[in-house]
């Protein structure tokens, strides 16, 4: 069967995606050194580039030396627009056990639902 990948004439191309480098510049140089070693046509990152890690700058420079499209991440558009109204708040993006679970914040139920609180203390405490 002749796809367009492997008709004759045609390269195939190689593209590399990366993501979730939150700041961290040694991570990021570890990952293009292995690119390096086995090369890609073209590397796309995926989001969640400069926030909540050590080293923002050191990696929004590597990836403009890159060239490479990057799409907006959900903790980079908190750091430009940290409102609540953009899912932001003090407390900033949520990870973690209350992260983004199922797609969306409201991973627990439906908007307006809460999380289940812990049980209320027993009237009759247990005997000693």
């Amino acid at each position: 069967m002749t796809t367009p990948s492997n008709r004759p004439g045609n390269a195939r191309r190689r593209l590399a995606l990366i993501s979730d480098i939150h700041a961290n510049a040694v991570a990021l140089d570890a990952v293009l050194a292995a690119l390096a070693a086995d090369p890609v046509d073209q590397v796309v990152c995926l989001g969640d580039v400069a926030a909540t890690g050590p080293q923002p700058r050191e990696v929004v420079a590597r990836l403009r030396a890159l060239a490479c499209p990057v799409i907006l991440g959900n903790a980079d558009a908190f750091l430009l627009d940290p409102s609540p109204a953009a899912g932001g708040g003090r407390a900033g993006p949520r990870r973690g056990r209350q992260g983004t679970r199922g797609g969306g914040p409201d991973w627990r139920g439906g908007p307006g639902e809460r999380r289940p609180q812990r049980r209320p203390p027993r009237d009759n405490p247990r005997p000693p």
